[in-house]
């Protein structure tokens, strides 16, 4: 499992927070997953940090105590997580309104927006404990916008609570998610329920594919036992070429030439982020436009301005180097188009950090860059000029690059 782990995420950590009323066993899970067994725990006040490692990947576990006076306290444990546990006492009927509440004011933080939620019905050794359904209807998590997996568990008597590789971790940033899939061996599969992205595309490759079911009312009415509640869904190709706001080759590219040491989660997160300042900015534009010519003449869609911004700055020629009896000439030679395209996004960018100061974000000057360029006018287009001024300064030379 170790060399799956690493081959899929390589070393790598993951912040997963877990949270639920006081008395849930949230501490209990936690040190099942570190050591590998039960333990008697006190009332946690503060927090607990533990570290799970399995192969390459570890995932870094925040406890944080339940009690009413620490709830107020937990939004200082939400940035830079990326999966949220939460734990609920699945005997504990009559304040499960009360965790519902405490669930959704946690996932409408805009820290929270972008996590994998998995919810624990923890205590389901105990007689009279309500069911996964029961909690799940309680807790009102069909009314959720996100996917979601919810889990029956016992942090005392379970045999082993353990990460599995059924769901992948949460990757990018602006709505590229991968999932975790925590299972208790001592539980059957058709005990655990999971509800996905609609459309998802499952993977064809083995003779056990069975097709998605289409609509949240079929899953709900399908057989407690029916594979398909807890079966993972896979997309046939990457989830970064299949999502559809970073589909188009060029957007693509784009990605690719600012991509520093893999990370593409951060990279999309800053594409998602210029092409929404360059909507707004559009967007004001067009409601103070007063005529509808003013109005017809503003373009909104951030893609289109990129693509216009790419095609103004590509430039037509370059200069390479070439040797002529000892001495090395600046040759202009046509720009083809892989390279020209490949130019210009070079040229934003570059653009962009040149004119960055301390006080600004990177997505907010990129923007403004893009959208000067659509103009014809910006820092950009005067670095494409004078590309091709540095041409004309040295056509004189142009004939030597039919020559060797």
């Amino acid at each position: 499992m170790g060399n799956m782990f690493g081959s899929i995420f390589g070393k790598k950590h993951y912040r997963i927070l877990m949270l639920g009323l006081d008395n849930a066993g949230k501490t209990s899970i936690l040190y099942r997953l570190r050591l590998k067994e039960s333990i008697t725990t006190i009332p946690t006040v503060g927090f607990n940090v533990e570290t799970v490692l399995l192969g390459h990947v570890k995932f870094n576990v925040w406890d944080v105590g339940g009690q009413d006076k620490i709830r107020p306290l937990w939004r200082h444990y939400y940035t830079g997580s990326q999966g949220l546990i939460f734990v609920v006492d699945s005997c504990d009927r009559e304040r499960m309104e009360e965790a519902s509440r405490e669930l959704e004011k946690i996932i409408n933080d805009r820290e929270m927006r972008n996590t994998v939620l998995l919810v624990f019905c923890n205590k389901q050794d105990m007689s009279g404990c309500m069911q996964p359904a029961e909690i799940r209807q309680a807790l009102h998590l069909d009314k959720l916008n996100r996917p979601y997996a919810i889990m029956p568990c016992s942090a005392l008597h379970g045999t082993e609570i353990m990460f599995k590789s059924s769901y992948l971790i949460p990757h990018l940033s602006f709505q590229l998610k991968r999932y975790i899939h925590l299972t208790i061996p001592s539980l059957t599969a058709g005990q655990t329920q999971y509800h996905g992205q609609k459309n998802s595309t499952w993977w064809q490759k083995y003779d056990s594919h069975v097709d998605p079911v289409q609509t949240r009312t079929d899953l709900l009415n399908m057989d407690d036992l029916d594979e398909r509640h807890y079966r993972p869904v896979k997309p046939v190709i990457p989830t970064y070429q299949s999502f559809s706001c970073f589909h188009d080759p060029i957007i693509s590219r784009v990605v690719g030439i600012l991509l520093r040491e893999g990370n593409r989660e951060l990279v999309e997160e800053l594409i998602h982020k210029t092409f929404r300042t360059m909507k707004l900015i559009q967007i004001g534009k067009y409601n103070r436009a007063k005529t509808k010519e003013e109005r017809e003449s503003i373009e909104c869609n951030p893609v289109t301005l990129l693509k216009q911004a790419i095609k103004n700055v590509t430039p037509i020629v370059r200069l390479t180097r070439i040797a002529k009896g000892g001495t090395l000439y600046s040759v202009p030679i046509p720009m083809s188009p892989g390279r020209g395209t490949f130019t210009a996004i070079r040229l934003l960018i570059d653009s962009t950090h040149d004119a960055r100061p301390h006080d600004q974000r990177f997505w907010t000057l990129f923007a403004k860059e893009i959208m000067d360029a659509a103009q014809n006018q910006g820092r950009t287009i005067k670095k494409k000029q004078e590309i091709h001024r540095n041409a004309e300064l040295n056509r004189a030379y142009a004939h030597f690059k039919w020559q060797k």
